[in-house]
């Protein structure tokens, strides 16, 4: 998958757009990523891709970095050896691109909006 643009509430994946927070996981997209404490990133909200064997992960952060990313996350993905990278969603998205070219499966997890 690529990523081919990204603007506020909006992102276009392989040529087709998406208005809604989303994971890829390897070559799937998981759409409607719903977080339970809304702008807080908690483990269960990242359950899939911590359970699946991916090489590292991105978290976009929103538009204007207002998601925050709780630190048992970071330290779920630190006790597995895999790399964690948060960002805005804009920078995260280039991320995504630049490390798909490097490793197999890469893992995002991007909020669209603020």
């Amino acid at each position: 998958m690529k990523i081919e643009s990204f603007s506020f509430g909006m992102i276009r994946i392989d040529g087709r757009e998406y208005r809604f927070d989303l994971k890829l996981i390897g070559d799937r997209l998981i759409p409607n990523w719903f977080r339970a404490n809304g702008h807080l990133v908690e483990p269960e909200d990242i359950a899939d891709i911590l359970e699946s064997d991916v090489d590292t992960c991105i978290i976009g952060t929103g538009a204007y970095g207002l998601m925050q990313v709780s630190d048992k996350v970071k330290s779920d993905f630190k006790s597995r050896n895999i790399p964690l990278v948060i960002e805005k969603t804009e920078e995260a998205c280039r991320r995504y691109n630049q490390l798909k070219k490097t490793y197999k499966n890469v893992a995002a997890a991007l909020h669209l909006t603020c």
